[in-house]
């Protein structure tokens, strides 16, 4: 009765939190609809929702029901909502290799990317193969060194080889086939020869947006030199296709790869120095100051400051999330009210799901808002304890010179807060932490707000009237000590820790621990800890299958001890590096010749005929002609079939065929709990979705 009672205390104080569950129980349903196996009928979330609205509204008198009820038809909503913005956009996407064929249309977006090739997407295209009607309603094709730049707006007419968007390339691994689907790119390819650009229609209003990134991009280029130009035009016009793969690698083993990503760090960076800028010219005139409402003018132009940052870092959904929390801000500032709060962030986070729900499912919206929530909810907890550092933050005799000291705490606080908030997600996602991801950080943060981001706003600027290089120049010079330090701290020893791919329960296990820790402000909260550190423990502790193969049947590797032995190092690159991440291992070190695998001890053995793999007292025969099919039937627990027009073992053993390959894609095989051997694909995974194109 006691605890009854102490819980129903608990809750009577959280009343006013209650309402911060609500996006969170639509992101519930919105997760539950991707995670289906197949389409569910649309009546499904219709009639959950009618029927709990209708029980919520009719026991409204009770305590606990009509809440339960509603937070239900929520998650109901959420539901529907992912449904029907997956059926609005029903892109057509091609489910075969179309081979080459004459494709023509208009060019929307560029994306300039290593060794002089540009890849562009082309809207509307038009193509030489009637067996492909009706048309995907964009393509995304890549140009080799083109003789001048495309611009936005131009039609495009080349020869080039199509294919679906891939698939993943392995079981629970990234799905390019639905975010694709999502972006409204039905088809991938890339041009024979050279491609004819016609700009005569590159004028068009529509165009002027992106004529405006382009001439920044190029002002840029003019200004800058290398790896500082590659990564200035990520940071302003979101170009990433122009860094160098050291830089790239550097600053994500330094756990710096979110300064990348154009988000909310950056655009609030140039809302509040566009805020404070205008507040301190407007303060200078005592007239307007003392007469008007120069806080709330600076707001309107930080916050249109951010919109134009969004247009031209371009309108992707980490940039439109973005811009849509920093309005949000200095909207509250408008009404008088706090800029910084856990509903604003349930509001932004609701705002998202709604245009976007499929956005739920990918790393940037999982990182940010677990970032912002966790930052709030940190600095809730110091304010509620501000005794404890009130001597710090305002010591006797000397406020002024303390303040340094009190940035320098707040900046490691809020580092240390969001870098442990954000270390599951990146672990689930990309199977790596940055070890000194807090140090890294506690250098780059400052340089990034306070020299990086002000100068290169000073460049767009001035870039207007040619005078570019004011910014650009000095903003370069903050780029190199960045790339510096990056590497100084990628390069020292156990920077990164790796871990395999987990399942998607262990990381829902842990945000639904730290939603409650976050969320609630009573002691009730630290019942989240339980579910937080279980999941975190189950993160860490997945293992990696054994055996990967692809769905072409050209590539396979075999996971033993540290390393992911592949038949070659040069063929299908893009599947076994993937493949070695997934595994949590690293690529540059691990990936080795299977040929020369036994001579080290690995349970390996390979000919011309094919591969056998001993997996902890199992073998794994895989089959690369049908000479060998009968031997490996007869021996091995589990064959594979890597060439076409295979059979099922005579004997009974259990087969992967090669059809089985072309229809579920790549499949992995490992140890399941009784010790024997479990077989798992991206087909079944992702099971027969709008998105599957070979499923359409």
């Amino acid at each position: 009765m006691r605890a009854g009672t102490a819980l129903g205390a608990c809750l009577g104080r959280e009343q006013e939190r209650l309402v911060l569950w609500l996006p969170v129980a639509f992101g519930a349903g919105v997760l539950a609809y991707f995670d289906r196996p197949v389409e569910p009928p649309w009546v499904w979330p219709a009639a959950a929702f009618a029927v709990l609205v209708a029980l919520a509204w009719t026991t409204r008198r009770r305590a606990t029901l009509p809440l339960v009820a509603l937070v239900l038809a929520l998650a109901a909503a959420g539901w529907g909502w992912a449904q029907l913005a997956t059926w609005s956009v029903a892109p057509r996407m091609l489910d075969r290799d179309v081979g080459a064929v004459n494709v023509s249309g208009r060019i929307v977006d560029i994306e300039p990317r290593d060794g002089g090739r540009v890849r562009v997407v082309v809207e509307r295209p038009a193509l030489s193969t009637p067996e492909t009607d009706p048309l995907p309603p964009r393509v995304r094709i890549s140009l080799r060194s083109p003789e001048a730049m495309p611009s936005p707006g131009a039609t495009l007419s080349a020869s080039a080889v199509l294919q679906p968007p891939p698939p993943p390339l392995a079981p629970g691994a990234y799905d390019f086939q639905r975010q694709s689907y999502f972006d409204g790119i039905g088809a991938v390819g890339f041009v024979l020869g050279r491609a004819a650009i016609d700009d005569a229609g590159a004028g068009s209003p529509d165009t002027l947006v992106e004529r405006a990134r382009r001439a920044i991009s190029a002002s840029i280029g003019g200004a800058l030199d290398g790896p500082e130009a590659g990564l200035a035009k990520a940071l302003v016009v979101g170009e990433r296709g122009e860094i160098a793969d050291d830089d790239r690698a550097a600053l994500r083993d330094a756990g710096l790869a979110h300064l990348l990503a154009i988000s909310g760090l950056h655009i609030g960076i140039v809302a509040g120095f566009v805020f404070w800028g205008v507040r301190a010219l407007l303060a200078l005139v005592p007239a307007l100051a003392l007469h008007h409402p120069v806080k709330k003018w600076a707001a309107i132009a930080g916050i249109a400051a951010a919109f134009v940052y969004m247009l031209i870092a371009g309108t992707t959904p980490p940039t439109a999330r973005a811009f849509l929390m920093v309005a949000l801000a200095l909207g509250a500032v408008l009404l008088d009210r706090n800029p910084i709060s856990m509903r604003l962030v349930a509001t932004a986070a609701l705002g998202v799901m709604l245009l976007a729900p499929a956005a739920v499912l990918g790393p940037s919206f999982q990182l940010s808002f677990a970032a912002v929530v966790a930052l709030i909810a940190g600095f809730e907890w110091v304010e509620a304890r501000r005794a404890l550092i009130a001597g710090l933050g305002r010591p006797r005799g000397g406020g002024p010179r303390a303040r340094p000291l009190v940035y320098l705490a707040a900046t490691l606080y809020s580092t240390l807060v969001a870098t442990l908030a954000t270390a599951p997600f990146a672990l689930f996602h990309f199977q790596q932490v940055a070890l000194y991801g807090i140090v890294a950080n506690l250098v780059a943060i400052p340089l990034m707000a306070f020299w990086i981001m002000p100068f290169l706003a000073l460049g767009c600027l001035a870039a207007a009237v040619g005078l570019g290089e004011l910014g650009f120049v000095p903003a370069g010079w903050g780029i190199a000590l960045l790339r510096t330090v990056s590497t100084a701290i990628a390069d020292a020893p156990g920077a990164v820790l790796r871990a395999p791919a987990a399942e998607a329960w262990t990381l829902a296990l842990f945000a639904g621990g730290g939603l409650w820790l976050c969320l609630w402000r009573s002691r009730l909260r630290w019942l989240g800890a339980v579910p937080a550190v279980a999941g975190l423990v189950a993160l860490l502790a997945a293992a990696p299958p054994a055996v990967f193969v692809a769905g072409s049947g050209r590539a396979y590797g075999l996971v033993a001890g540290s390393a992911l032995y592949v038949p070659s190092l040069r063929r299908d690159r893009f599947d076994t590096e993937g493949w070695a991440r997934l595994a949590g291992l690293d690529p540059a070190v691990s990936l080795r010749r299977l040929d020369a695998a036994a001579d080290d001890g690995v349970p390996a053995s390979c000919d011309a005929f094919g591969c056998v793999f001993a997996v902890a007292g199992r073998s794994v025969a895989l089959a690369a002609t049908r000479d060998a099919l009968d031997d490996d039937c007869r021996l091995a627990d589990l064959v594979v079939q890597l060439f076409p027009g295979g059979r099922a073992c005579a004997t009974g053993t259990p087969t992967i065929r090669y059809v089985d390959l072309a229809v579920d894609g790549a499949h992995s095989i490992a140890l399941d709990g009784d010790g024997g051997l479990a077989v798992d694909s991206v087909g079944a995974r992702r099971g027969h979705r709008p998105w599957v194109a070979t499923n359409r």
